[in-house]
């Protein structure tokens, strides 16, 4: 996958240290939104609450998408939100959403495959291919290398302390926040300046679940394939959100739409780092549904070091050795599909022409009387 981060342990402090500034801003009195609000106005020229307000948006849309497809799968999920923003715009721009999408799908797994070379394909196909992508292939966008550093960081703290998941919204806000903060003041060069506060929030929501969900495999109380499935589908999920606000953004399917969508996903996994590293430090604690005790026992009880070798392992093999090859294999079959339909076409352009060269003389020999009826 496409990864150009060059993040360094200096980049991620500042991210902790400005989270924490952030928290203790907090006046009790106030709502999470408006301390936040106040918070960016004293460092940045903006509109504080239309940030916020676009942040916490991200966060919610990312929700609203992964608890509908924990109902009816992300297969079916995918489908239709697929079919819901194909069905604004006349087929001609239904073909030309879909190109981009499968041209920027290409370009952030490193494939030269420009618009010009999917032409050939039919609607269905396209939206197939998207599809099939999706459901399949974006779990790459994630970063695999966050979901071992949150590994590195259990077990370095051998999960010190655990907080109930009521918390969670608000410290992605705040995560959300700092990392709007120090993209908008280059900070973390590496996170796309085209990314709105809406993707952030995305980035930011889905990144937490990810972890959460790692966490809870780690601990014993989700199995390998329940995990997989969990993983596939907020990364689904995410891609569907950032695809819809991006939609929004643009109303003409250009070059520039491709390089948006091709950002938002590149930033997606830099994003995800981030809150790998932000993650858990928050207060010294790690964001968990209370399933377990804090402390020792949880360490002597479940070997949790033992697990998190064993997962770092695990994960990096579904990533590399079994997800991997399969997108290529993915990439391989639209090539060869793409060939198939191109020699078809030259197969039929050269019988037609033959036809034409037969008919042209045909007519040439009645006009001069040569020609004899068969």
């Amino acid at each position: 996958m496409k990864n150009n981060k060059t993040w360094t342990k200096e980049q991620m402090e500042k991210a902790e240290k400005l989270v924490r500034e952030l928290m203790n801003e907090e006046k009790t009195e106030q709502s999470v939104e408006q301390n936040l609000a106040d918070s960016l106005n004293s460092r940045l020229d903006v509109d504080g609450d239309k940030i916020v307000s676009g942040l916490k948006e991200g966060i919610r849309s990312f929700y609203e998408n992964y608890e509908a497809g924990k109902g009816k799968g992300l297969k079916a999920l995918a489908d239709e939100k697929l079919s819901s923003m194909l069905e604004r715009y006349d087929e001609n721009n239904q073909r030309m959403l879909l190109l981009d999408i499968i041209s920027a799908c290409a370009e952030i797994s490193g494939q030269e495959m420009s618009d010009e070379k999917f032409q050939k394909l039919s609607l269905g196909e396209l939206k197939g291919m998207v599809q099939e992508y999706i459901c399949e292939y974006a779990i790459l966008t994630m970063d695999c290398e966050a979901a071992e550093l949150i590994a590195d960081e259990l077990k370095e703290k051998d999960i010190k302390a655990l907080t109930d998941a009521s918390e969670k919204e608000k410290q992605e806000l705040y995560t959300a926040l700092a990392i709007y903060i120090l993209k908008v003041t280059g900070e973390l060069e590496d996170i796309p300046a085209a990314i709105s506060e809406q993707e952030i929030g995305v980035s930011t929501a889905a990144s937490f679940e990810t972890q959460l969900a790692i966490h809870e495999w780690l601990l014993g109380k989700l199995s390998w394939e329940k995990v997989k499935e969990k993983l596939k589908l907020i990364a689904g999920a995410a891609l569907l959100t950032l695809m819809a606000f991006i939609g929004l953004k643009l109303a003409v399917f250009t070059a520039s739409f491709i390089f948006i969508i091709v950002q938002a996903v590149v930033g997606m996994g830099i994003i995800g780092t981030v809150t790998a590293c932000i993650f858990g430090m928050i207060h010294g604690v790690s964001i968990i549904t209370p399933i377990l005790e804090a402390g020792k026992w949880i360490s002597e009880k479940t070997g949790i070091s033992d697990k998190v070798t064993e997962g770092k392992e695990r994960l990096a093999l579904w990533y590399h050795e079994t997800i991997g090859p399969r997108l290529d294999a993915f990439w391989e079959k639209i090539k060869k599909r793409i060939a198939a339909l191109v020699t078809d076409n030259a197969q039929e352009e050269h019988t037609s022409q033959a036809q034409s060269t037969q008919a042209t003389r045909k007519e040439q020999e009645e006009l001069t009387g040569e020609y004899v009826q068969a």
